[in-house]
């Protein structure tokens, strides 16, 4: 898990859905529920692991196998997703800080890519600099990494979120490589 040392992650035991679709969590019922972006096609079966961090004041992850029926609906999936990480970022421009008032900027990079992975950093912050949130914004973590890769008919992600603390990207492509691993 990347940020392992910093954040002192614990695990979940996996958990298996159906059904899902690519992007836009909503683990209510503790198994993530997505939203299709473009033409994403539904995934078979879902693995879910969560973790949860008592080394961070906000800091929480997840980790998502997606299986496919065939390797073009996982390129089409991670096509989605990616695209879909990329654009959302800027949609929090503006928006007011619940807790300043402020407005904020969003700023979203990629930090690492290879053939079929990328790594995207998005940070939150008001216009005065400081760690900005947003209601309802993933429990008001102002630095989320994504790690996504595909390979074959599965797709994985893992998304680490949390405080500043973790707006360090220096081992994104390592941490990328390892996500992309996983997958041999």
């Amino acid at each position: 898990m990347p940020f392992y040392s910093l954040a002192n992650w614990s695990d979940t035991a996996p958990l298996d859905c159906t059904g899902s679709l690519v992007f836009s969590v909503d683990a209510s019922d503790n198994c993530p529920s997505y939203k299709s972006v473009g033409n994403a096609h539904a995934a078979q079966k879902v693995t879910v692991i969560m973790y949860g961090s008592s080394g961070l004041a906000v800091g929480f992850a997840y980790q998502d196998f997606f299986t496919y029926a065939n390797a073009a609906d996982a390129q089409a999936a991670f096509q989605s997703l990616t695209q879909g990480l990329l654009a959302d970022g800027p949609l929090y421009n503006g928006a007011i800080d619940p807790s300043t008032n402020l407005p904020m900027v969003s700023t979203t990079t990629i930090t690492a890519q290879r053939t079929g992975s990328m790594a995207i950093y998005h940070k939150l912050r008001d216009n005065n600099g400081a760690p900005g949130r947003s209601s309802g914004l993933n429990g008001g973590a102002s630095d989320r990494h994504f790690y996504c890769a595909v390979k074959g008919n599965v797709m994985a992600i893992v998304v680490a979120m949390g405080d500043p603390t973790m707006s360090n990207t220096s081992n994104d492509k390592t941490n990328l490589a390892a996500v992309a691993g996983t997958l041999s």
